[in-house]
């Protein structure tokens, strides 16, 4: 007979069709699933709730949002939150600052602009001491600072792929590593810079969200290579004109794409369309 986890009992709780009794106070309601916050609604705008994909995970700003439950094949879901910032700086002082979740909104407004300012302050040094790094990602300490305030101020909507390179000055600055899950594809992007500790960014449709660990503690490596066996690695691919075919039919190969279908080879369009699932 196989031992029940954890995870088993939470996932059949939650699919039961019994009733519990609830308890309310003035500020939450206690159910079987994640608390819902019944006074703070400000943040909420029709675009960002009830934001639905093939994950089945609800986007509400400033709320704890449900674990999608195939997460439970890695990770204890009654270990770990994950919570709907408003972009790739506040998710990363929710993971870099344990205090910062239990500060009110106004100290939260305040530390949040210490903390962008506090990596604003750090580039130079950052850049210098990683000098060669930056030069080999063709990255350039005013494109970044830049990046990093249009984020803050949200003057503009970015691409993901474009936040995303925030990360490589957050692993420098807090010897961190930064793992990425997009939850949608199953892919993932590492910024491993061989730390010890890691921290985990979740990529949905156009947000970046914290994987939190209800503790505040840092993963370890092992956890980390543990979860990498349930996602590919997210490929970044330039444009097909810079490809020749046999330059796509290795890339297939190497992330296991068939480069045969119907008993022909695939053409280079095939071959591309394939791979940019995979990005």
């Amino acid at each position: 007979m196989s031992q029940l986890s954890v995870n088993d009992i939470t996932r059949v709780i939650k699919s039961s069709n019994h009733s519990f009794p609830t308890i309310n106070t003035n500020s939450f309601l206690q159910l079987t699933s994640i608390p819902i916050n019944l006074v703070s609604n400000v943040d909420k705008t029709p675009s960002e709730t009830n934001i639905k994909s093939k994950s089945h995970l609800t986007f509400i700003s400033n709320e704890i949002l449900e674990m999608p439950e195939y997460f439970s094949n890695f990770i204890d879901l009654n270990k770990f939150y994950i919570f709907g910032c408003k972009h790739i700086l506040e998710s990363l002082i929710y993971l870099l600052d344990t205090n910062y979740k239990l500060e009110n909104t106004s100290n939260k407004k305040a530390n949040l602009e210490e903390f962008y300012l506090f990596i604003l302050g750090k580039l130079h040094v950052c850049f210098h001491e990683n000098k060669e790094f930056y030069m080999e990602k063709k990255m350039k300490k005013v494109a970044i600072e830049k990046l990093i305030k249009q984020t803050f101020q949200k003057d503009s909507e970015l691409d993901n792929h474009v936040k995303f390179d925030i990360c490589y000055v957050i692993c420098n600055i807090y010897k961190v590593n930064i793992l990425v899950l997009n939850i949608e594809k199953k892919l993932y992007t590492y910024y491993n810079k061989s730390y010890d500790n890691n921290i985990i960014l979740l990529e949905y449709d156009k947000k970046i969200l914290p994987l939190i660990e209800i503790y505040g503690n840092f993963l370890s490596n092992d956890i980390i290579t543990e979860i990498l066996t349930h996602f590919k690695p997210k490929l970044s691919l330039n444009k097909i004109s810079q490809y020749s075919l046999i330059n796509l039919q290795e890339l297939c190969q190497q992330n296991n794409i068939d480069i045969i279908i119907d008993n022909k080879k695939k053409i280079k369009q095939q071959l591309y369309d394939d791979l940019l699932l995979l990005s």
